[in-house]
């Protein structure tokens, strides 16, 4: 009797053996683990591009922050951008004096104060905070007049293309 379950038991095991070597192999070639995953999806895109703008004499691909979700979120789950990717904050009504900070973002920018469909003032090379900065010691970013728009680039870009205060934004 003993002999007889030791060869059930170990049938048993090797069978069992046999079922996750073929599961291990068959979700390796979905690219999927064999118990499910905590991952979250790898993004393939930084942004989704709604608009094109001309900035000065370059062309520009920008998503569009339009509501006050999208406007507070802004870059800061963006992990880079492409040197013709931005993103344009539209606000509520024309003529704001928005204030913006760097909360979360990962990627240093460039930020360009537009209003008239001229830019009024540019900050380069903003640098992403280190992670765990306290909201409290977080600068704050603001235009010295009243804007329309605010445009965000990956840093270096406006003195990559030569952008100037008083060049044209056409939107």
């Amino acid at each position: 009797e003993m002999k007889e379950l030791k060869t059930i038991l170990l049938y048993i095991v090797g069978v069992c053996a046999v079922i996750v070597v073929v599961g291990v192999l068959t979700n390796r070639n979905q690219g999927k683990p064999l118990f499910g995953s905590l991952e979250l999806p790898v993004q393939t895109s930084t942004l989704q591009t709604y608009k094109k703008i001309r900035v000065g004499n370059v062309d520009l691909s920008v998503s569009v922050a339009d509501d006050t979700e999208k406007r507070r979120v802004g870059l800061s789950e963006t992990a880079s951008l492409a040197n013709n990717e931005g993103m344009l904050f539209v606000f509520d009504s024309q003529n704001t004096q928005p204030i913006f900070w760097m909360k979360d973002m990962e990627i240093d920018i460039d930020i360009i104060w537009i209003n008239d469909g001229k830019i009024t003032k540019i900050d380069s090379n903003v640098a992403a905070p280190k992670p765990g900065t306290p909201d409290k010691q977080l600068p704050l970013y603001k235009s010295n007049t009243v804007v329309d728009y605010v445009l965000e680039t990956a840093a270096g870009w406006t003195q990559k293309y030569n952008i100037k205060v008083g060049d044209e934004v056409a939107l």
